[in-house]
């Protein structure tokens, strides 16, 4: 609590919409849902990682179509490993596609190579899949 007023103000409170990890079924069943997902995986004792998942936290609010989903890859190692993250933290962003002949869906997902803030997120979502913040959040 003394550290509060230390640094000289006191943080805003983040509305958070990010979820915890629960298993690739999970995943599975919301992407059957159509929504996009923002995955965040993530090794705590890792650079940058407790501020990276900040900014998650922070972009997560400007969007109610997109699921921001925090992995912990101490607790799902499995997991992690069959995503195969170059770097931690690792953003990746899962969305399913139908296609317009066959109506086959398919996933579709692509590594976040921006600017690792809310900044950045909201830049990537908006270039690479035309997905706005909600005028209400910005």
């Amino acid at each position: 609590d003394f550290l509060r007023y230390y640094t000289g103000y006191p943080k805003k409170e983040v509305n958070s919409r990010v979820e915890l990890f629960e298993s690739e079924p999970h995943l599975h069943e919301i992407l059957k849902q159509g929504n996009p997902i923002m995955l965040c995986l993530t090794m705590p004792g890792f650079r940058d990682t407790k501020e990276i998942v900040e900014e998650f936290h922070r972009a997560s609010e400007r969007y109610r179509r997109v699921r921001f989903i925090l992995v912990d890859c101490t607790k799902h190692v499995p997991f992690c490993q069959q995503r195969s993250p170059k770097d931690f933290p690792w953003l990746e962003m899962f969305h399913m596609t139908r296609n317009r002949f066959t109506g086959q869906k398919n996933v579709d997902f692509q590594v976040f190579k921006y600017h690792p803030s809310a900044y950045g997120i909201q830049e990537f979502l908006k270039q690479k899949k035309g997905i706005w913040p909600d005028s209400a959040a910005v």
